[in-house]
């Protein structure tokens, strides 16, 4: 019976029992065994095989200076301080919940000598997966230079796109809780695996009926909106659980308890939304379901998934995160026009509409300003009967007072590799 098989026949059980494997890589020739998941200690030889089994050469290798963010700012785990990024710089990126709680002072270019455990553990463990640099926003980032903070938010696509992979510490709700596994003070429990042995051969369990997805689906890191683009952003996540440590990629997803990558042509992909004009019907919608702490944060925190869906689409772009959506590189008036109405009629899903529940600071007509599930919208809403009463007329009154006609801002936008507006910029209203 072949891998596949195999691996489907286990997801529908979710019990099994076969040879323990003992050794620290990840076997690409799909021979069926299970691993002991220990609760004190990670096996960071196989975490590591599962990097190099996904890391494009480019990745591994790559000194180009386009990569390069400016004024990008890495940990270095070894000395416990921020120096600058340098494109040859192969680093990891953090993914957590930031809690109540505002960033712990630090003198400059070190940090507090008393760290949160979650971000402790991440740099035990980005040196222990043989990397020495790790980005972690609430020290990479200046959080007392706003001018740093809105060029570095401006850049997540590249910052979490161009890591060697994301740890996504999925476990607990604030950073207080640590990586189970890394932290001596914080065990797992890895799923309740019978140990066993037959003669010489030790057997063991190997419970794969989705527990690590469920612990992963059921986390508040689940239920925030920053977390949302950083998961999106990332092509390579580490999630740290309770129960154990599991990997996904473009090609495969494995866990600890695995000798073998599980290989599905269904396997949801993180970016699907991104890659396709009409994904941003899905983005939107399971963006706005997110929580925020700070309602200021609703366009910073969804900036780098727009900007990597109109990159990734020809003739898309955003405004004030109204998906837009062309046909050609210069439309017509009409087309223009079209497609501001279309991403106009967005509406609040009737269940979880709240009168009056607002955020301050954004456009009125921007769903930005909204609390709750939001569908948005990109195909015709009846534009002809409309225009049969009136012909609609778009301008922007920008920050200076003047008025630009609607078409002329399409034109500039498709032209600047879709730049969207500024943070914090209340001064756009559209007429």
């Amino acid at each position: 019976m072949i891998v596949g098989s195999v691996a489907r026949w286990v997801r529908r059980t979710g019990i099994w029992i076969a040879e323990a494997d003992t050794n620290h890589t990840l076997d690409l020739q799909g021979s069926i065994r299970t691993r002991l998941v220990h609760s004190d200690r990670i096996d960071y030889p196989l975490l590591r095989s599962w990097l190099d089994s996904h890391l494009p050469v480019s990745v591994l290798r790559s000194t180009d200076k386009d990569l390069a963010v400016p004024h990008m700012m890495l940990i270095d785990c070894a000395t416990r301080t921020l120096v600058a990024a340098k494109p040859h710089m192969q680093y990891l990126a953090l993914s957590y919940v930031w809690g109540t709680g505002p960033p712990e002072p630090c003198q400059y270019p070190s940090l507090p000598v008393t760290l949160l455990p979650t971000v402790n553990d991440a740099l035990t463990a980005t040196l222990a997966l043989g990397l020495r640099y790790i980005w972690i926003d609430r020290y990479c980032i200046s959080q007392q230079d706003p001018a740093h903070k809105s060029s570095q938010i401006l850049k997540m696509t590249k910052i979490y796109g161009n890591a060697m992979a994301t740890i996504a510490a999925v476990a607990g709700t604030d950073p207080t809780h640590g990586l189970p596994g890394v932290s001596t003070v914080r065990p797992r429990t890895p799923g309740h695996q019978l140990v066993g042995r037959v003669g010489s051969r030790l057997l063991a369990s190997g419970p794969i009926n989705g527990k690590q997805e469920k612990a992963v689906e059921s986390s508040v890191w689940e239920t925030r909106a920053w977390t949302f683009q950083e998961a999106i952003l990332s092509p390579r996540i580490f999630y740290f659980s309770d129960l154990e440590v599991s990997f996904s990629c473009k090609s495969f997803q494995t866990f600890e308890h695995l000798s073998h990558p599980i290989i599905h042509p269904n396997l949801p992909d993180s970016r699907r939304g991104v890659v396709t004009p009409d994904g941003i019907l899905d983005l939107v919608r399971d963006y706005s379901s997110r929580a925020l702490t700070y309602p200021s944060d609703a366009f910073n925190a969804i900036a780098g998934v727009l900007e990597a869906w109109c990159a990734e689409n020809s003739g898309c772009f955003h405004y004030w995160a109204l998906p837009l959506l062309f046909l050609s590189d210069q439309p017509t008036d009409r087309e223009t026009s079209e497609a501001l109405w279309n991403a106009l009629c967005w509406q609040l899903d009737k269940e979880t509409e709240r009168v009056g529940d607002r955020r301050h600071g954004f456009p009125t007509w921007s769903w930005l300003l909204v609390k709750g599930l939001v569908l948005v919208n990109t195909h015709a809403c009846n534009y002809e009967e409309r225009r049969e009463c009136q012909e609609p007329q778009f301008a922007v009154k920008t920050g200076d007072g003047s008025i630009i006609d609607w078409h002329s801002i399409c034109f500039i936008e498709l032209g600047k590799a879709q730049s969207p507006p500024p943070l914090y910029n209340t001064q756009h209203n559209t007429t």
